[in-house]
């Protein structure tokens, strides 16, 4: 064998190597195992002991508010409308236009009477024309002479005619005010005010006459001055 120094010509060229082809990077998937069993559900743990309630102390409560400025005053409101009328309720009768007034007197002394009740004869007639509404008063001074002590009855009468009785006339005729006026005295010398009153409705159209009738209590001592009649139709 001989050696060289030379190098061979190989050695002085470069040499390429082309590579094979590459083969798969890995072969396929093999199968998946089967799901294992599921454990058994672990006992959760024991709570643990509550704490005690702490209780704060009670905060003192603060000041009222003091109350704000009043707001102004809102425009007046509106007037309601108005309500209904009612119903006219039914018309009186018309009043009396007519007056009617009659007087009489007698000035007396009128006397002496006994103990049966007495017309003295005023006269007074009136025609009753207006409402039908009369008042009577019949007025006067009245006495009794008997010196131990006795009185008087005074009644007004009337009734309906056109002629009035005559002074002496008993009372067998018309009808008697309802109220009797009484007197009593023990001094045979004064004479003492009194006063007879009536008031009726009395129809309209008819004419009727007022008298005053007076009795003694004891004897023929009665006696009346002044009397004074006063009728009055309104």
């Amino acid at each position: 064998m001989t050696l060289s120094n030379i190098p061979a010509p190989i050695m002085a060229r470069p040499v390429v190597v082309v590579g094979g082809p590459t083969g798969p990077s890995a072969g396929p998937a093999g199968p998946v195992g089967p799901t294992g069993p599921t454990g058994a559900e672990g006992t959760p743990g024991a709570a643990g002991p509550t704490g005690p309630f702490g209780t704060g102390p009670t905060g003192t409560q603060g000041h009222t508010g003091t109350d704000g400025p009043r707001g102004a005053t809102g425009p007046a409101g509106s007037f309601g409308g108005a309500g209904y009328t009612g119903p006219t309720g039914n018309t009186g009768a018309a009043g009396s236009t007519t007056m009617g007034f009659v007087t009489a007197d007698l000035i007396g002394p009128y006397g002496a009477i006994g103990i049966t009740p007495t017309l003295i004869g005023l006269g007074a007639l009136y025609l009753v024309s207006g409402s039908g509404r009369i008042a009577v008063e019949i007025s006067g001074l009245v006495r009794n002479t008997n010196p131990t002590g006795a009185g008087v009855n005074l009644s007004g009468r009337y009734f309906q005619g056109a002629s009035a009785p005559l002074a002496g006339e008993t009372v067998d005729i018309g009808t008697g005010f309802p109220i009797t006026q009484h007197f009593y005295t023990t001094d045979p010398l004064g004479y003492y005010g009194f006063k007879c009153c009536y008031y009726s409705i009395f129809p309209t159209g008819q004419t009727w006459w007022f008298d005053l009738a007076i009795a003694s209590t004891d004897g023929a001592n009665a006696y009346v001055r002044d009397v004074q009649l006063t009728l009055i139709e309104y």
